[in-house]
Order: C-alpha cells, then sequence, then structure tokens
C-alpha cells in the first residue's frame, strides 16, 4: 500500500521553531545553489573543450524554444502546495495527477512542434532533439508535490540532496558521451538524465506517495493560485535559458 506520507500534511513542529528551520534551510540552499554553480561551470568547460560550436548551436536552436514549454510543467502548483493552510493527502495527490497531466501534454506538444522548428532552421537534425530533450518535462512534471513538500516543511538539505546529483549525474553523462564522441546527443542527454537523476532522488527522499486523483478536494482555489503565479513569473523564462542554455 503506498505510504500516505502524514508527517507533511502537519508542519506545526516547524513553525514551532520557524527561526532554526528557516537558517538551516538557508545554508542548505547555499550550499546547493554553490555546487550546482561549480558543476555547471566545470561542465561547461569540458564540454566546450570535447565538443564544437556546431553542436552547442543545434541544441541552443531547440533550447531556446523549449524554456516556454519547460516554464508550464509545474503550472504554478510548487507555490500552491507551499502556501496552502489546510493540506492533506488527497489534495497533493490530485495536484500530482494534475501536474503529471500537464507534464505529458507539454512533452507531446514539443515533440509534435519538432519537425516545424526543424523546418524553420532548415535542420532536419533538429526534429529528434526536441523530440528527446522534451523527455525532460515528462520527468519534471513527476516531482513536482514532492519538491514542494519538502520544501513547505523546511527540508531544504533534503532539496540540496536532490539538485546536486541531477547536476552531476547530468554533467557526467554528457561529459562521458562527449568523450566517446557522441557530439550534441552529449547535451541533449545532459537534460534528461538530470530530470531523471531528480525524479529517482525526489521519490527516494520524500516518502509520500500519490493516491487517486479527487477533484472534489477543493484544490480548484490552489489551481487558481498556482496559474495566477505562473502569469506573474515573466522572469522565470530568463533564467531558465542562463541555467540550462
Amino acid at each position: 500500500m503506498p505510504s500516505r506520507g502524514e508527517e507533511y500534511f502537519n508542519s506545526n513542529e516547524f513553525r514551532s521553531n520557524l527561526r532554526k528551520h528557516a537558517v538551516r534551510g538557508a545554508g542548505a540552499t547555499m550550499v546547493s545553489q554553490f555546487s550546482s554553480f561549480i558543476i555547471h561551470m566545470v561542465g561547461v568547460v569540458f564540454l566546450a573543450r570535447l565538443l564544437t560550436p556546431e553542436d552547442f548551436g543545434l541544441v541552443a536552436m531547440v533550447a531556446a524554444i523549449y524554456v516556454f514549454f519547460r516554464l508550464l510543467r509545474n503550472f504554478g502548483l510548487t507555490d500552491a502546495t507551499i502556501q496552502e493552510k489546510e493540506l492533506d493527502h488527497r489534495k497533493v495527490s490530485t495536484l500530482f495527477w494534475v501536474n503529471a497531466a500537464f507534464s505529458v501534454l507539454i512533452t507531446l506538444s514539443f515533440m509534435a512542434l519538432g519537425p516545424v522548428i526543424s523546418w524553420f532552421y532548415n535542420e532536419p537534425r533538429i526534429t529528434w532533439i526536441a523530440v528527446v530533450i522534451s523527455l525532460d518535462s515528462f520527468f519534471g512534471g513527476l516531482v513536482t508535490q514532492h519538491r514542494a513538500l519538502l520544501k513547505r516543511n523546511f527540508q531544504f538539505y533534503k532539496n540540496a540532496a536532490i539538485e546536486i546529483p541531477a547536476a552531476l549525474g547530468g554533467f557526467g553523462t554528457a561529459i562521458f558521451l562527449a568523450w566517446y564522441g557522441w557530439g550534441y546527443w552529449a547535451i541533449v542527454m545532459r537534460w534528461v538524465v538530470s530530470a531523471l537523476v531528480e525524479m529517482i532522488a525526489s521519490w527516494t527522499l520524500c516518502r509520500w506517495r500519490p493516491g487517486l486523483p479527487a477533484f472534489g478536494a477543493g484544490v480548484m482555489p490552489m489551481i487558481r493560485f498556482g496559474i495566477n503565479m505562473m502569469g506573474n513569473s515573466p522572469l522565470a523564462i530568463s533564467q531558465r535559458i542562463s541555467i540550462r542554455s
């Protein structure tokens, strides 16, 4: 029977000692961001040595458009879960399946857009780049609620333990493939492997497991909140371009 993870829905313990958890969370976040920056910097240096400007250019043609689709994958529901006062298993389960459905829709939509991008650039290789890189959204949509529950409960050290292996796995795979002559596919697989490692780590470190969706559980206000949050974050696209490309 799947774990309902009821401990994630009672945040009174954390609110009673908010200052201590906030300090620990800030420290864990700094370590995560600094580590990810170092991994990213070293990884890019190695890839720049092993790959050609054409390899980077091919992926950049797709990534420049893909980030707009990627922005939609969590539908703002991370913020909705974190801010919700009365949270329970049914609500989070429903939001999980909403996230999953949107991530599948985004993945299939971008796969279908691949031939159009290929036609626009007159570059046939772009079609399959778009198909494969869109798997990043599929895996990413399956971790939104797990990551949100960890943040809601101030378990930032677990989020750090997710982000660092994801960055290492992505760049490690990319460097390995680039070394063995995979060319631009090394960059593409960095996106996919990073998202896959993030999914595995999230489901390992967060013990909550989704149940069946229950749309009568009062999630519509949360969904509307998520949509509003997504619409009020125009800088998110530029942030993702600078981090991922």
